[in-house]
């Protein structure tokens, strides 16, 4: 009977929780210092409860953040208390994962959906990585714009950012969102949020920042130019040959829940390498889509559990070609074509 009333308690604040934030009018500067006025009046969150090591139990140091709006951007800010010495704080390249790093991590979701969302975390050096949840399945390799600054200090450490709402769909209608926050201290394995259940955080698991009004989208158009350059020379005999190849993004948000989206020639030059697959079989390879062109509104094509990797650990004799061949669109499918070649 205790473990079920646990569980209760907590789906209780999971319902409970929520933040009404303060509108201001001249946006922080984001530089790791929360040394302006605002910050002092923003909405604050002080009640992170332990999901490791110790389910329910307080986080271990003291932990602040700090939450407010004004009509371009939300911005959140935290103070995080600890031995500044001991904080860890080895990533340092832009968009790494920050598993091995002390963290501060937020969750939003602006349509209230319950399922998808998008995850911004900041290290103490600054270093920005952001995820996209589809179906509380989290997609790393997808990317927007946004800025963060981080800095240890004689008590801790400091992270700031701020999230503009240009980057980000939205109904300016919905003045309610999902929200969520997480703090990582890795040398003691925990892992502190604001709201959980079972151990888990996702866009299903959150509270909510109310209040939020008049927020400026822009007009809702991106335009993301690109340009490869390639030059092959050869010196026996003499020849040179150089190769300009020109690729254009264009993304137009028509409503808040309706893009549309254009390619030309798209760019490949920012994307991972794949990993290395050998095939025998007569069946196309699936290579996971990194391509941002490609990942913005993936989440569409994500339901039925179609790649859902939990539910493809108990199907071990599914190839994952397999687990995918309900998707009804993809846009890299490598394999034999109609004359088998």
């Amino acid at each position: 009977m205790g473990a079920i009333s646990g569980v209760s308690v907590q789906a209780a604040d999971a319902e409970d929780k929520n933040l009404h934030l303060t509108r201001i009018e001249n946006p922080p500067v984001i530089d790791g210092k929360l040394d302006e006025e605002i910050w002092k009046t923003a909405a604050v969150i002080t009640d992170l409860r332990q999901i490791r090591p110790v389910d329910g139990a307080p986080v271990s140091a003291r932990t602040e953040v700090y939450v407010a709006y004004d009509k371009d951007a939300l911005y959140v800010a935290a103070r995080l208390w600890d031995n500044p010495q001991e904080v860890t704080a080895k990533i340092m390249k832009q968009g790494s994962s920050l598993g091995e790093d002390d963290r501060i991590a937020v969750i939003i979701d602006p349509f209230n959906t319950g399922r998808n969302g998008y995850r911004f975390e900041v290290n103490a050096n600054g270093v920005r990585n952001d995820m996209l949840y589809q179906n509380n399945r989290l997609q790393p390799e997808w990317t927007v714009i946004w800025d963060a600054a981080g800095a240890i200090t004689d008590d801790g450490w400091i992270a700031e950012f701020a999230i503009p709402f240009k980057t980000l769909p939205l109904d300016p209608e919905i003045n309610s969102w999902g929200f969520n926050v997480s703090r990582a201290i890795r040398r003691k394995g925990e892992e502190a949020v604001w709201v959980s259940r079972n151990r888990s955080w996702n866009p299903s698991i959150v509270g909510s920042i109310e209040g939020l009004r008049d927020l400026d989208q822009g007009i809702g158009l991106d335009i993301v130019p690109g340009l490869s350059l390639r030059e092959h020379k050869d010196y026996e005999p003499e020849h040179k040959e150089s190769d300009i190849e020109p690729s254009l993004d264009v993304y137009y948000r028509i409503t808040p829940s309706l893009s549309g989206s254009l390619t030309f020639n798209t760019d490949f030059s920012a994307t991972e390498v794949d990993e290395r697959q050998v095939n025998l079989t007569r069946f196309n390879l699936f290579f996971p889509e990194k391509r941002d062109f490609f990942l913005n509104d993936a989440d569409l094509f994500e339901f039925g559990r179609i790649g859902q990797a939990g539910y493809a650990e108990n199907i071990r004799s599914v190839a994952r070609t397999g687990q995918e061949n309900a998707r009804p669109f993809f846009s890299r499918r490598l394999g034999l074509g109609s004359l088998g070649t």
